[in-house]
């Protein structure tokens, strides 16, 4: 398994196992605070209340759960600071208002699992209510934690914002509402789609952390992410991943999406799936493992720039698919170690600047399966010019269909294990109709054991032309009907099987440096070695006549390029003007280079480490081209080795090529970004406090951080108890961090991720602590109190904030009484109860 895999793999289980304890332990008692800025605070109590129910704009002020605001949109009504917990129901429901509500710093909780019967309990459950924002709040133990139901048109502005989901059915599902926002929140569950959103438009996801671990085999049929039926939507900067036979992201009749910046996971399945969608861009997604990207039946869809690639365990084709589709352009992908480029049953569409090396892959109990770097069946009207189909474990290329032109293509060592298909395994095999093959590079294309056999294959290629390729492998010409092949230069041997149907197969003007084997003699009448007197034959290298004369009968002296003699082809065919000297054609067709990066790559495009850029060109008549590159818009200078991309930040990379004959590259240009800074803790401020607690209820420590290049992406915490033999670990959408005491001391960790994936891990000693001899439900006593640490970090800009804060519970209620802090006021006095500090009571 390679190293992304495992990186992915082992973050499934923390949050698999996380799934396992999560439950039992999000319905107890919550205490948090909000960190501001360095050296100032919010505190909050945390208080339990019964589910909230509103209906209607009538007296929503009065409402016991509103805590602030008149419902305006500079001041609207506040739900906070509230611990809620719902059976059976949801937690929190407002309907039928267009009041702007803002609910923040909640918990709500639940009572369903996985394996529950069905149930249709929702944390926040909003019914045509328009104008409501969801923040910094934990939802858990629903089939639904978040709920909107409204009426296009009507409805409008869900915003979900830093908020946690974890252990419920589907996270959140919103549905006839016009501008949602949901972003910079934490997923996880299983079973359903987390993320559904439909019938909906002016939709907007991004940086959120959405990962589907599923406990069923059942959820093929779902995926994590599922979009249908909006319009205008953009789903950009999340890390998506699906462990298990799901799908990462689908689109269903969806019309004008962006896909952006994503980072996808998907074990078995496709990572992006678009189906009957309008106006689509897949564009810059980084997809490890799965099915990779298909597009059915849908028009405009564009699926440009995106990085498909797999380690030594390759679970999944990692392709590219358009069928049944109209219009779709594939363009600047590069997929490496993984499949392909697959259109089927589709019209008009481009695929153009593609780098594909190493198609196929081993699949499961060591079978292995075979790739194509690039296949169409039965599609019309397609264009596939300047791709780059190479080092594959099966076929360059296959084409079938009518009116395709496959222009300006390096098709170079694909291979075939001899024992697999052994009619196949060649650089390029074509068969239909009006087919334009021309100005391809096709060359060292072999099946196992068997050495440089079956390059290229024409097999019933009807009205068609094959011109100006430079083929090194073996050629492979059956059953054609009115094909010409003109001024190619070939290397290999030819195997040709004669047998046009009714008309004229043409082979003029072009250069053989080997021999000819006919397998089947046919009628030699309809296959034509030349075009007849002036226009000549083709050169051969093992022609050994003189050229004395010239004329249609070659009897009237003087030269005239052409052999006095013809070139004798096996099968009794004929040469009739064989020429003297090679074929020198023309060149037009200028080179084609690709940018591949190396480095460590994180999360969502980022890389966490400088990169090194190999720019490689390769041009379809000369071997000799030259490379020049700009960056980040610095003067232009001459590629001689890998480019290197250092300093955190978004960088720009320009690049061309120039052929011997002049012919300039349009620019390219790539993005790269970097972010090699993980998250810190300035260690001035760094203090550790420890707490003790009549419970092993969770407390959660709500605090901001902030990222100077890739953003904070989100933040857990891990402990040394461990669940099945693993450590295991709470997960938050970057404020929330869940403390877990227990009897006894134990280590726990704060880790804080970026949005490239970047770590910063703070290791805390944590004992809790009960006395015999001390009532623990009194506030009087010294263990009835607790403390709560605040440890944050930050990257480029400097620590925003660090902190601590008591509280007290009475009677082993949640609850209690902040006292905010005053300038100079101690947080704690110097009393010590087994070695750790004591609370000081403050009335």
């Amino acid at each position: 398994m390679g190293e992304r895999e495992e990186e992915h793999w082992s973050r499934a289980k923390r949050i698999m196992m996380a799934l396992g304890v999560a439950f039992a332990i999000l319905t107890v008692s919550i205490v948090a605070f909000v960190l501001v800025a360095e050296g100032t605070y919010t505190a909050k109590n945390f208080k339990s209340h019964a589910p909230i129910y509103i209906d209607g704009n009538v007296h929503i002020w009065s409402e016991e759960g509103v805590t602030a605001g008149s419902g305006t949109e500079t001041d609207p009504f506040v739900i906070e600071g509230w611990e809620i917990l719902g059976v059976g129901a949801s937690g929190i429901s407002i309907n039928n208002t267009d009041a702007h509500i803002v609910i923040r710093n909640v918990s709500v909780s639940g009572t369903w699992s996985s394996r529950a019967t069905s149930s249709s309990s929702v944390g926040i459950s909003l019914d045509n209510a328009s104008n409501v924002r969801i923040e910094s709040s934990f939802i858990s133990g629903f089939q639904s934690g978040v709920r909107a139901n409204g009426t296009l048109g009507v409805t409008e502005g869900i915003e979900i914002s830093r908020s946690t989901f974890t252990s419920n059915g589907q996270n959140v599902v919103i549905s006839g509402t016009s501008d949602c926002l949901v972003t910079h929140s934490f997923f996880n569950g299983y079973d359903e789609s987390l993320l559904h959103i439909s019938n909906c438009t002016s939709v907007s996801c991004s940086f959120n952390n959405i990962v589907g671990a599923s406990y069923t085999y059942m959820s093929s049929r779902t995926s994590v992410v599922l979009i249908e039926n909006v319009t205008d939507c953009i789903l950009e900067e999340n890390d998506i991943g699906a462990f298990s036979d799901s799908k990462c992201v689908r689109l269903i009749d969806t019309k004008s999406a962006m896909i952006t910046n994503n980072s996808i996971m998907s074990y078995g399945q496709y990572g992006l799936e678009a189906e009957r969608c309008t106006d689509l861009m897949f564009y810059r997604n980084e997809i490890s493992s799965g099915e990779g990207i298909w597009v059915q039946g849908s028009v405009n869809a564009v699926v440009d720039g995106n990085y498909l690639h797999s380690g030594l365990y390759r679970s999944g084709s990692l392709s590219i698919y358009s069928s049944n589709s109209v219009n779709a352009t594939i363009s600047n992908n590069l997929i490496i170690r993984g499949g392909g480029i697959v259109v089927s049953n589709s019209r008009d569409c481009i695929v153009n600047d593609n780098y594909v090396e190493d198609a196929g892959y081993f699949g499961s109990y060591g079978y292995l399966r075979f790739m194509t770097g690039m296949a169409t069946y039965k599609c019309q009207n397609l264009t596939i010019t300047r791709n780059l189909f190479v080092n594959g474990s099966g076929p360059g290329a296959t084409l079938s269909g009518m009116n395709i032109t496959f222009d300006g293509n390096m098709i170079s060592n694909n291979s075939r294990l001899a024992d697999y298909y052994t009619n196949e395994g060649r650089g390029l095999t074509a068969t239909g109709s009006g087919l334009s093959i021309r100005n391809n590079r096709i060359s060292s294309n072999t099946r196992e054991g068997l050495g440089p056999d079956n390059g290229v294959m024409l097999q019933m290629c009807d009205d068609s032309t094959f011109e100006s390729n430079n083929v090194s492998d073996d050629v492979d010409l059956r059953y054609c009907d009115n094909l010409t092949v003109r001024s190619n230069t070939f290397d290999g041997m030819w195997n040709l099987s004669v047998l046009s149907w009714t008309d004229v197969t043409t082979l003029d003007e072009n250069n053989f440096a080997a021999g000819i084997a006919i397998s089947s003699t046919g009628d030699s009448s309809v296959t034509h070695w030349d075009a007849g007197y002036p226009e000549g034959g083709n050169y051969w290298q093992s022609y050994s006549g003189e050229d004395l004369m010239n004329g249609l009968n070659q009897d009237l002296p003087g030269p005239d390029g052409f052999g006095d003699t013809a070139y004798q082809i096996s099968g009794g065919f004929l040469d009739r003007y064989p020429r003297m000297q090679p074929v020198r054609l023309q060149d037009f067709q200028s080179p084609v280079t690709f940018a591949i990066c190396n480095g460590t790559l994180g999360l969502r495009y980022w890389y966490t480490s400088n990169v090194s850029v190999a720019l490689t060109s390769f041009d379809d008549n000369s071997s000799s081209v030259d490379i020049s590159y700009s960056l980040d818009s610095g003067p232009w200078n001459m590629y001689n080795t890998n480019v290197l991309v250092t300093g955190d930040g978004i960088h720009t990379l320009q690049y061309r090529s120039v052929d011997r004959q002049g012919n300039i590259e349009r620019t390219k240009t790539v993005q790269i970004r970097v972010d090699t800074q993980a998250p810190f803790l300035t260690t001035s401020l760094l203090k550790e406090y420890r707490f003790r607690t009549q419970t092993s209820d969770t407390r959660y420590i709500r605090a901001n951080f902030t990222d100077g290049t890739s953003g904070v992406d989100y933040s857990f915490t891990t402990y040394n108890s461990t669940i099945y033999g693993y450590p295991y670990s709470m997960y938050s959408a970057g404020d929330w961090h869940p403390i877990i005491p227990e009897t006894g001391t134990r280590d726990g960790a704060i880790v804080v991720l970026d949005g490239a994936g970047n770590s910063f891990t703070h290791v805390i000693t944590i004992k809790a602590s009960i006395a015999p001899s001390t009532d623990p439900i009194s506030h009087e006593g010294p263990y009835g109190w607790w403390l709560i640490l605040a440890i944050l970090a930050d990257t480029g800009v400097g620590l925003t904030a660090l902190g601590a804060f008591a509280s007290s519970s009475e009677k082993g209620l949640p609850g209690g009484k902040w006292t905010p802090r005053e300038e100079g006021e101690r947080h704690y006095d110097e009393d010590v109860v087994d070695g750790y500090p004591k609370l000081k009571r403050r009335m």
